[in-house]
């Protein structure tokens, strides 16, 4: 009985052997099917997380996916940070709720968008250019944060200097149709100090006593600063470069030194010097610092600073020869009076 029992079950095994290969070929495919689909989806693991800029997957229901490699350094969290939580959760202040709303405007005829967005990060104020993409065929949207700061502060400075140099251009050809010396003075130190500076201070250059003298500036009266004489000696480095070399400089103050008081220099940590040049000629120096905002002079806008110094120049010199002229022609005129009183004196003798 048993023996038939096993032999029976044999024959069914038998008749059932080619459903029962085609049943193993079947499960063996569907698992490799498995392992390539699990493989395909760790390719895409890996391939998501090594795309450049901070990238995050959300499902419909707004909660993170998948965060790649950027996104972790950039924000400084960790997947067990992220991972399974609500978008809004994630970020201070409004920028979850305003990714979530772009989302919802976005339809499957128009599944992508961008804005510009201010996040705080560890006390500096950033500005994302995100990118929004909605896969409405899975249920997914990938947002993309891409951070212009540095950017955008270069336009926005690029934008500021060029108005800066309108700005100079339209102030330069206000010079050149004035001949009188202190206006020409009075609209030099109302500019820079325009351009953000605190102290402005013009000094002429004197070649009898080979020094530079105070003429005019902001922070100190008239009576007081043509007092100021500073020679062009080597120990009063910014005096000595502006003659010897023509060329703007900045420098860090010293701690003390003999022009110190002289110059009120306490509190200035460094200031720079443009000097005056017209064909070659050192006509004065133009001081400047910021002694009470404490912001540095940048470098790079001397070049701009020099241009409209050259004006300056130039309406000094033009200045200066027309208050020659009118000079000239009043000891013409006197001379001319005096010999014509002479002469009229001598004929009625």
């Amino acid at each position: 009985m048993d023996i038939t029992k096993t032999e029976t079950e044999s024959e069914t095994a038998s008749e059932n052997a080619p459903y029962s290969n085609f049943l193993d070929n079947s499960m063996a495919k569907l698992e490799s099917k498995k392992k390539s689909a699990k493989l395909e989806f760790n390719d895409y693991e890996i391939i998501f997380d090594n795309l450049l800029f901070p990238r995050l997957l959300l499902d419909d229901k707004n909660r993170v996916l998948q965060v790649n490699r950027d996104f972790k350094s950039f924000f400084n969290v960790s997947e067990d940070d992220v991972i399974g939580k609500d978008i809004i959760s994630i970020f201070e202040g409004n920028l979850g709720i305003k990714i979530i709303s772009k989302i919802n405007e976005l339809t499957e005829a128009s599944n992508k968008c961008n804005l510009e967005i201010s996040y705080k990060k560890q006390n500096m104020d950033h500005l994302f250019n995100v990118f929004i993409l909605r896969l409405f065929q899975i249920k997914k949207a990938m947002v993309t944060f891409i951070d212009i700061t540095k950017e955008k502060s270069t336009e926005d400075e690029l934008k500021k200097r060029n108005k800066e140099l309108l700005q100079l251009y339209e102030i330069g050809k206000t010079l050149q149709q004035t001949l009188d010396i202190d206006e020409i003075l009075d609209i030099t130190i109302k500019t820079f100090t325009q351009l953000g500076f605190d102290r402005v201070r013009v000094y002429f250059y004197d070649d009898l006593d080979h020094s530079f003298v105070g003429r005019k500036a902001n922070d100190i009266s008239n009576e007081k600063f043509t007092e100021i004489k500073v020679p062009v000696t080597p120990e009063h480095i910014k005096v000595y470069h502006s003659y010897t070399k023509k060329t703007p400089i900045i420098r860090k103050e010293e701690k003390y030194s003999i022009y110190s008081k002289l110059l009120d220099k306490e509190g200035v940590y460094e200031s720079a010097s443009l000097p005056l040049v017209n064909k070659g000629r050192v006509l004065g120096m133009i001081s400047i610092d910021n002694k009470y905002s404490k912001k540095k002079i940048p470098e790079e806008s001397l070049q701009a600073l020099m241009t409209f110094t050259n004006q300056i120049s130039v309406a000094i010199e033009n200045a200066m020869l027309y208050a020659s002229s009118i000079r000239r022609l009043n000891r013409l005129s006197a001379i001319y009076d005096i010999t014509k009183i002479s002469s009229t004196t001598k004929n009625n003798k």
